[in-house]
């Protein structure tokens, strides 16, 4: 579920920027149902996020939606894990967020403004890093949030405007399995201009000028023998 919030985030936070708020939790798009939370569970296809909220503004990868239950999830009962490459549950495996302009779903968009919250689990020790990368792929800046006792929300921004967001886990208590998300939100979406790519007939002009200077050059070899 999406929510569009000024100055705080469910109560829970103050921001300085209008967010839109994932909250993940009922209703969820159709298809979509949160699957086992356990490490190295199988993820099924179901659970999958990937552009089921492009709509909303962002694009994920590598992301399952999991039953964190409660306690555990600051929004109620549901969070996101990472996906390993071998299609399991893996809470230290790199996530994205690409964004996307909301009216025009795939449209690339920038933001200068992310965050998310980690789950209610506390006292592991865990280290989650969100790093931001522009239009690019060049690395802007990171930041990163050793989990105490509860961790969100967990903020990056000051960076300038980026395109996308990995978030990466170090477990140093592997017991706990790491670290559940939940509250995505991000600021203000401005869209990417694209380059202007040519119409098919100036490709066309374009290629009959290229063959006939090619003939051109060719004539002038024969006339030199």
């Amino acid at each position: 579920m999406t929510r569009y919030l000024l100055g705080t985030i469910a109560g829970l936070a103050s921001v300085a920027v209008n967010a839109a708020l994932l909250d993940f939790e009922a209703p969820l798009p159709a298809g979509l149902a949160p699957g086992f939370l356990g490490q190295d569970a199988p993820v099924l296809p179901s659970g999958v996020i990937t552009n089921q909220f492009a709509d909303q503004g962002v694009i994920m990868s590598k992301v399952a939606l999991v039953k964190l239950g409660d306690g555990h999830a600051p929004s109620g009962q549901n969070g996101l894990s990472g996906i390993s490459s071998s299609g399991l549950i893996d809470y230290h495996y790199d996530m994205t967020f690409s964004f996307v302009m909301p009216a025009t779903p795939f449209a690339p968009a920038t933001t200068d403004y992310f965050s998310v919250w980690g789950d209610r689990a506390g006292s592991s020790r865990n280290v989650v890093t969100l790093f931001g990368f522009d239009t690019a792929d060049n690395l802007l800046g990171s930041v990163s949030f050793t989990e105490y006792d509860t961790l969100g929300p967990m903020i990056l921004t000051g960076i300038g405007q980026f395109r996308r967001v990995e978030i990466t886990s170090t477990l140093y208590d592997t017991y706990t399995g790491g670290i559940g998300l939940d509250y995505v939100a991000f600021g203000e979406l401005n869209a990417v201009e694209v380059s202007s790519v040519p119409e098919p007939g100036s490709l066309a002009l374009l290629g009959a000028g290229v063959l006939a200077l090619v003939g051109s050059r060719r004539k002038s070899v024969w006339c030199l023998d």
